[in-house]
C-alpha cells in the first residue's frame, strides 16, 4: 500500500514540474516577442540596439524622429543625409509611415515575397528584389537600400483627427 501512495506523489511532483516547466517556457518565449518588437524602433543614430526615449525627438519628413538620449538629434540635425534611412526605418516600425509599394520598384507587393529587418517586415514585388536584399549580409545595409529613398514604397500615414478618435 505505502509503495502505491510512493508511486502517486511520485507521479504528482512529476507533473507538477512539467507543468511549471511549461509555464515557465510560454512566460519564456512572450518575453521574447516583447523583446524582438522592442527592438524594431531603434535611435537612428546610435544604431540598432539603443532603444528610443519618445521624449527626445525632432520634426523629420512629416512626422517624428526619435532618439536614446539627448547627445543624439544634435549630430542628426547636423548631418540629416547619413542617418535618413535608419530614420525612416524608425517611422515605419513607429507607424508613422505605412508601405504602399515595393521599396526597390514602386510595383505592388507580392504577399508572398517579404523580408525582416531589424524587426520591420517589408514587401518586396518579386523574387528579384527579395533575392536582391537576401544577399545582403548586414541589417545596417539592407536599410541603406530599403529606407533611404521612401518615395517609392512608403508614404505618411494618415493622422486620425479628433473626429475620427471618437
Amino acid at each position: 500500500m505505502k509503495t502505491r501512495y510512493f508511486a502517486l506523489f511520485a507521479l504528482l511532483a512529476v507533473l507538477a514540474t512539467v507543468a511549471t516547466l511549461s509555464i515557465s517556457s510560454f512566460s519564456m518565449a512572450e518575453d521574447a516577442k516583447k523583446e524582438e518588437k522592442k527592438e524594431a524602433a531603434f535611435c537612428p543614430v546610435g544604431g540598432i540596439g539603443h532603444d528610443i526615449n519618445k521624449e527626445v525627438s525632432v520634426d523629420f519628413a512629416g512626422g517624428k524622429v526619435y532618439f536614446c538620449c539627448d547627445k543624439c538629434p544634435a549630430p542628426f540635425e547636423k548631418d540629416t543625409a547619413k542617418f535618413t534611412a535608419n530614420a525612416h526605418h524608425q517611422m515605419v516600425a513607429t507607424k508613422q509611415l505605412k508601405q504602399t509599394a515595393c521599396p526597390l520598384t514602386g510595383k505592388k507587393v507580392n504577399p508572398d515575397m517579404t523580408v525582416e529587418v531589424a524587426g520591420v517586415e517589408v514587401g518586396l514585388c518579386c523574387g528579384g528584389c527579395k533575392g536582391k536584399i537576401n544577399k545582403i549580409e548586414k541589417d545596417e545595409e539592407k536599410i541603406e537600400v530599403l529606407f533611404k529613398d521612401t518615395s517609392k514604397g512608403f508614404k505618411l500615414a494618415k493622422k486620425e483627427s479628433a473626429s475620427e478618435k471618437k
